[in-house]
């Protein structure tokens, strides 16, 4: 979608109401983002996985298939129509829950649709969930609650009933978007990408808590929960020592000066991710002395301290003083040569974060 589509969209009341929006082709590529679904099951074809990311469900009108092995797309499944042909004697529902962070192009292509949609309305502070779902006749009922779906149609036709009695019909290249509630998806031979936005502030909430636990816990080290005796018959007891002395450690812990640091950091990445998160990890390959190197992706940086913290592509490193200014400024004019100055190790870090590019060598 365009800046301008993004305009109209934000014009209508998206925010509490279900839209359709018809779409001339998909945004994404149906064929890289199937390809991305078959590279994201294929260690589940080989046994079953817990709390692993992407997570891979596989559904049958009889239930979840615990182990579905050969039932998942291989290497013989060059398309989805190949894939649902093998498959499709019986309805399917295929989910592959993050799939973005194994595939770096489609995860920047994402950024890109909806950086513009940022742009408008603000960065989500907490993270934007991700989901590629494969579905041919079987309904696929989902809750969602604090968070707001936005979901292309890549290939196929899909349904989307809510619990609130609307329903949506979409397909190919058609968004549709909802505000928070229960709904149920059927697809056609239908492949779809999903965002859950984040919008109940009880999500930021449990952000900062997961972030405060661990280190209450570290604090404390390993205790057992205290058993309080009652004093006798008919009083209350004693007083909670125990919760009282954890609310008034959460209470230091929260106004610390690391905490507010990580705090930092979190929010750095998350706006050079456009909260697309988990982010792909770094590249393993390294630029070379006499490499030509434009821009690729936005440099997000933030005061830290006497330096600077720098983030891209949904990963932040430090930068000390002002070091790095007129590096970003040559960037932004053109190409910018490699040299064996005391530039390299910067630019070899953006280069690992994909924030430059080759362009000759």
């Amino acid at each position: 979608m365009s800046t301008a589509d993004w305009a109209d969209f934000t014009a209508l009341p998206w925010e509490t109401t279900p839209i359709r929006r018809p779409g001339g082709s998909p945004p994404l590529d149906p064929g890289a983002a199937y390809a991305v679904v078959r590279a994201a099951v294929e260690p589940s074809r080989h046994g079953v996985l817990f709390f692993t990311v992407p997570e891979v469900r596989f559904h049958r009108p009889q239930g979840r298939v615990g182990g579905p092995g050969g039932l998942l797309p291989g290497p013989e499944d060059g398309t989805l129509t190949e894939y649902l042909r093998r498959v499709a004697d019986e309805p399917v529902l295929l989910t592959v829950r993050e799939p973005l962070v194994i595939d770096f192009p489609l995860w920047s292509t994402v950024r890109r649709l909806v950086e513009p949609l940022w742009k408008r309305v603000g960065v989500p502070v907490v993270a934007v969930q991700s989901e590629l779902v494969v579905s041919d006749r079987l309904g696929h009922k989902v809750r969602t609650d604090g968070y707001h779906s936005l979901l292309w149609v890549l290939q196929g036709r899909l349904k989307v009933e809510l619990a609130g009695g609307e329903s949506l019909d979409g397909q190919a290249g058609d968004l549709l978007s909802w505000p928070a509630q229960a709904a149920e998806m059927t697809g056609d031979e239908c492949l779809w990408l999903r965002l859950l936005v984040p919008v109940d502030s009880v999500l930021a909430s449990r952000s900062v808590s997961d972030l405060l636990l661990p280190r209450l816990q570290h604090q404390r080290g390993v205790e057992e929960t205290p058993y309080l005796p009652r004093r006798g018959k008919g009083e209350p007891g004693l007083p909670m020592a125990p919760l009282a002395e954890t609310a008034e450690r959460l209470t230091r812990l929260s106004t610390h000066a690391e905490v507010e640091r990580s705090l930092r950091v979190q929010w750095t990445k998350r706006v050079s991710a456009a909260a697309l998160e988990p982010a792909p990890a770094p590249s393993r390959s390294e630029v070379l002395i006499g490499d030509r190197l434009v821009a690729a992706a936005p440099v997000i940086r933030m005061p830290d301290g006497e330096g600077w913290l720098w983030a891209a592509n949904g990963h932040a490193f430090t930068v000390g003083g002002q070091g790095g200014d007129d590096l970003l400024d040559r960037l932004r004019a053109g190409p910018v040569e490699v040299r064996n100055d005391h530039y390299l190790p910067l630019l070899r870090r953006l280069y690992s974060l994909r924030a430059v590019e080759v362009v000759g060598r």
